[in-house]
C-alpha cells in the first residue's frame, strides 16, 4: 500500500514538473514573440518617418524653413529620438534582459528534467527543484516591467502555444 502511494507521489511530483517545464517554455516563447514584435513596430515607425521626411524634403525644397524642418526631422530619425520616447523600445530592452536571465535557467530546468524523467531524482529532491526554479523566475520577472506592463496578444498567445507544442513533440 505504501510503495503504491509513493508511486503516485512520484508520478504527481513529475507530472508537476513537466507541466511547469512546459509553461517556462511557453514563457519564454512568448517573451520572444513579444521581443519581435516590437522590432517590427519600431522599423515600421522608422522607415514611415524617413519616407514621410525625404518625400517632404524632394516636395518642400523651394523654402529654407522647410528644409530646416526637415532636415531636424532627419536627424531626429537618424539619431533614434522619437523612437526612444515610445514604450516598445523600453519593452524590448526588458525584454532582452529578463530573457537573458531565464534562458539558462530553462536550459538548467530541462536538464533536471532529464535527469528526474530518468528516475535519478528522488521525490523530495525534484521538490527542491520545483521550489528553486519557481523561486528564480519569480526573482528574475520582478525585476522588470514595474513601469510598464507587457500587453496581452491573443494571437502571440496562440502562436507561442503552437510552438511550444511543436518543441516539446521534438523534446520527447
Amino acid at each position: 500500500m505504501k510503495k503504491s502511494k509513493n508511486c503516485f507521489n512520484n508520478y504527481k511530483i513529475q507530472n508537476t514538473f513537466w507541466l511547469k517545464l512546459q509553461q517556462f517554455k511557453f514563457d519564454l516563447i512568448y517573451y520572444n514573440l513579444h521581443f519581435e514584435r516590437c522590432m517590427f513596430i519600431i522599423k515600421v515607425m522608422n522607415y514611415s518617418l524617413l519616407l514621410i521626411c525625404v518625400t517632404a524634403l524632394i516636395k518642400n525644397w523651394s523654402t529654407w524653413l522647410t528644409k530646416l524642418c526637415t532636415l531636424i526631422s532627419l536627424l531626429t530619425f537618424y539619431f533614434g529620438g522619437i523612437s526612444k520616447l515610445l514604450p516598445y523600445e523600453k519593452r524590448k530592452e526588458e525584454i532582452i534582459k529578463m530573457t537573458n536571465g531565464l534562458d539558462p535557467l530553462y536550459v538548467k530546468m530541462e536538464a533536471d528534467w532529464r535527469k528526474i524523467s530518468n528516475g535519478e531524482m528522488t521525490l523530495i529532491e525534484i521538490e527542491k527543484k520545483l521550489a528553486y526554479y519557481e523561486k528564480q523566475q519569480l526573482k528574475i520577472k520582478n525585476k522588470y516591467f514595474n513601469d510598464d506592463v507587457l500587453p496581452y496578444r491573443t494571437k502571440l498567445e496562440e502562436k507561442a502555444s503552437k510552438l511550444t507544442d511543436e518543441y516539446f513533440q521534438i523534446f520527447k
